[in-house]
């Protein structure tokens, strides 16, 4: 018994001994806080359970207590950030391959690495790492995956009740329709133009490694952390790759707020609405006439307003409003004189109101905000708002609402237990399944045959042309039966005709 005691015990020992001593390769190429913030979460976890990170971020941590991390500064990034086109996206991912410590780590064959990190569904050719190192590759994305992302682990991505892109979707006919076509179209588009862009910065930078397709090597992902979760981001099927780690970011700690903040919403008795657009859509790029409504419509509010203005003024500001340019939002919604949230949409916003039990008015403008919004509708949780549509009163009226009824403080509330109700915690869970894949050098075990498969035998288009022609065969083979048999009888009726007349 004791030495079966000491066995385990070493073993033990010596499994805690090769997960501390990896070193992982992080690389995150998208110029956004709200997503590097959640990606930040799980690299800085990783270094204080003793493992090695070099990490390739536009936004690093920069804290010289994490002895375990190496950042490469790529903030640089930000200039190309104006949109999320395809055009940008492979930009972006020519600056990080070209970047003078990267060049070096993938050309000195005494780099060693034990697993990559990407962010994933930005470019497959990033993928190109772990077959350069030799690795496990896990892919993080900030969000939801796009349908390029859901296609590379096989997950379903039936039209019928699934949204296709980061739009909003009517479940009717001609909103199954549409979301059909958007499909076919956003697949044919990245197939025929972003993956060959992409195969030529892999052929450029990895002419060794790229021989194969790069949408080949990117299907070795061993497991895909999403920052999601059923009751903020709708159910959908998922393949057992796909790790939902939503709301992994939270922290319940207490948070400092600037003094001058502080004093705000201490002072601010009659309540206190907070609006904050988003990092793509800043307040001060408004279109002049929506803002003028804006402005308006808020000085009409018997509350505080706080409001994330990127600029040093704002245009004839009403007395109960007041801007800064930045604003530690979990600690601001944590504050119990905030009353309302006014969003675009945001993934990390959605979770974080939740968290504070805050209601919302959302206002979407760009990519998964659309499907946001419209969650946040159907949990009763906030009031959706269309910006090519918006009225003064209509805003006025939204944030009165979802105040002073209390159904909503009461939904959010109600939302917020279900997406603490777990097993495990968020960040635990994500921890517990990179260093799985560390274990198990991989997790091939995970993949799903679907990603092997075309598409005419993923959507059995053999087999349904297969019963088409067995169909088109039986009539056929029938209407020549028939026919002749028809003809018989003509003949047969004829003869005896003929008979009677002789």
């Amino acid at each position: 018994m004791g030495c079966k005691f000491l066995f385990t015990f070493a073993l033990i020992l010596l499994l805690i001994s090769f997960i501390s001593c990896v070193r992982i390769l992080v690389v995150l190429p998208t110029p956004l806080y709200s997503h590097n913030l959640i990606y930040r979460t799980v690299y800085k976890e990783l270094s204080l359970r003793g493992h090695e990170i070099v990490a390739f971020t536009p936004d690093p941590i920069n804290n010289p207590k994490l002895t375990n991390i190496k950042e490469i500064d790529m903030s640089f990034l930000y200039r190309h950030s104006e949109s999320d086109k395809e055009g940008s996206l492979l930009k972006l991912t020519r600056e990080v391959f070209s970047h003078e410590e990267m060049r070096r780590i993938v050309n000195d064959t005494n780099e060693r690495f034990d697993l990559i990190i990407v962010e994933w569904s930005v470019n497959p050719s990033f993928s190109l790492l772990s077959k350069r190192f030799d690795c496990p590759l896990v892919g993080m994305r900030a969000k939801g995956l796009g349908l390029e992302g859901h296609d590379s682990i096989g997950n379903p991505t039936n039209p019928s009740y699934i949204p296709s892109g980061y739009r909003d979707f009517e479940q009717n006919f001609w909103g199954r329709l549409d979301n059909f076509l958007f499909g076919v179209i956003w697949r044919m588009h990245y197939h025929l133009f972003v993956v060959p862009e992409a195969q030529k910065i892999a052929d450029e930078f990895f002419p060794s490694y790229s021989k194969n397709n790069i949408l080949e090597i990117e299907k070795n992902v061993s497991v895909v952390l999403t920052n999601t979760h059923p009751i903020i981001t709708g159910v959908r099927p998922i393949v057992p790759a796909t790790i939902e780690v939503g709301g992994i970011h939270l922290n319940r700690e207490p948070k400092e707020i600037p003094k001058d903040i502080q004093q705000f919403l201490d002072n601010s008795k009659e309540g206190v609405v907070y609006i904050n657009l988003g990092e793509k859509i800043r307040g001060s790029s408004l279109d002049p006439i929506i803002l003028k409504m804006f402005v308006s419509a808020l000085s009409e509010l018997p509350y505080k307003v706080i409001w994330k203005w990127e600029k040093d003024d704002l245009p004839n500001p009403p007395l109960n409003v007041k801007i800064w340019n930045w604003l530690p939002q979990e600690a601001i919604l944590g504050h119990p004189n905030v009353k309302a949230f006014i969003t675009n949409g945001g993934l990390q916003s959605f979770l974080e109101a939740v968290d504070n039990h805050i209601p919302l008015v959302g206002i979407p403008f760009v990519a998964d905000q659309f499907i946001n919004v419209r969650q946040m509708e159907k949990l009763k949780i906030g009031k959706r708002l269309n910006v090519k549509y918006l009225k003064k009163r209509t805003l006025v009226n939204a944030v009165r609402n979802v105040i002073q009824n209390p159904k909503y403080k009461k939904n959010i509330k109600n939302v917020a237990v279900i997406l603490h109700d777990l097993p495990m915690k968020p960040l635990d869970k994500a921890i517990w399944w990179i260093e799985y894949v560390l274990r198990h050098k991989g997790a091939r075990h995970l993949r799903s045959p679907a990603v092997d498969l075309d598409w005419i035998t993923y959507l059995l288009l053999d087999v349904i042309a297969f019963f088409i022609v067995c169909i088109i065969t039986f009539f056929v083979v029938i209407y020549y039966i028939l026919l002749y048999l028809w003809r018989l009888f003509k003949l047969f009726k004829g003869k005896i005709v003929k008979e009677k007349v002789d």
